[in-house]
């Protein structure tokens, strides 16, 4: 059965993720993505908490752009409050904040499809 999946990353992947939003929803998930989702004249703020909370599991992109990013980091705590599940996806290495150091995580630094694979494995794993 698919899983309610928000995505949370920074613009500069927007590449990466349209890759990875077609592979999750041939398998049968729904993704919320914001440049999808969002609607014109209502609060985007709003519409982003209520996308983190229809989440079964919430992905977030470790990249230095989405890691430097302020929307990209009220997300995370967004989700942290409402303890989702969050899985890390690992574009570009660097230092976490202390708060997301114990995720779990998936590698796509070097093999996109070795860590697709890991990754829709995790997404089927119970919490």
């Amino acid at each position: 059965m698919g899983k309610n999946i928000f995505v949370s990353y920074s613009r500069r992947e927007v590449g990466f993720i349209d890759d990875l939003v077609r592979n999750l929803e041939q398998v049968g998930h729904e993704v919320w993505l914001d440049y999808r989702n969002l609607i014109p004249g209502k609060p985007w703020q709003d519409q982003i908490y209520e996308g983190i909370e229809k989440a079964d599991v919430i992905l977030l992109v470790v990249s230095k752009a989405s890691i430097s990013s302020q929307n990209v980091e009220v997300e995370w705590h967004r989700v942290i409050e409402q303890q989702k599940r969050i899985i890390l996806l690992v574009f570009e290495a660097l230092n976490l904040p202390n708060e997301l150091e114990k995720y779990e995580w998936v590698d796509f630094r070097g093999n996109y499809k070795a860590g697709l694979k890991e990754l829709l494995s995790q997404i089927e794993q119970p919490v």
